[in-house]
């Protein structure tokens, strides 16, 4: 299932983006989770002037380009959440930062909302 242009026009940093990726190791994330999902990332600013995920995937944390993050996911499922209120500037700033520093590091199991 690809990202329409409306919704695509609508997202914006610090939405979440929910995937299940099928592999063994991820299926035991959505076992261990209780849920459909089995791997996320956050959406940031892009260099080129959109928007790209930040996720922490096996082996490293990297960046992915949206559809090809969401071309991943089995079946093409996803899911957008998004904080209740927009991130501020200082907030966009900072959610993108910290992505920046844990970018190259290795893959983390972690997850918190």
């Amino acid at each position: 299932m690809m990202i329409t242009d409306t919704l695509r026009s609508s997202l914006r940093p610090g939405d979440v983006v929910f995937t299940r990726i099928d592999n063994l190791l991820y299926r035991h994330v959505a076992k261990a989770t209780q849920s459909w999902t089995s791997h996320v990332g956050v959406l940031v600013s892009d260099p080129a002037g959109g928007l790209r995920v930040a996720e922490s995937r096996v082996p490293r944390c990297a960046y992915s380009a949206l559809d090809a993050f969401i071309a991943r996911s089995e079946n093409g499922m996803y899911a957008i959440r998004r904080p209740e209120t927009a991130l501020t500037g200082e907030q966009q700033a900072k959610l993108e930062d910290a992505c920046a520093a844990r970018m190259g590091g290795w893959y983390h199991l972690g997850f918190a909302y």
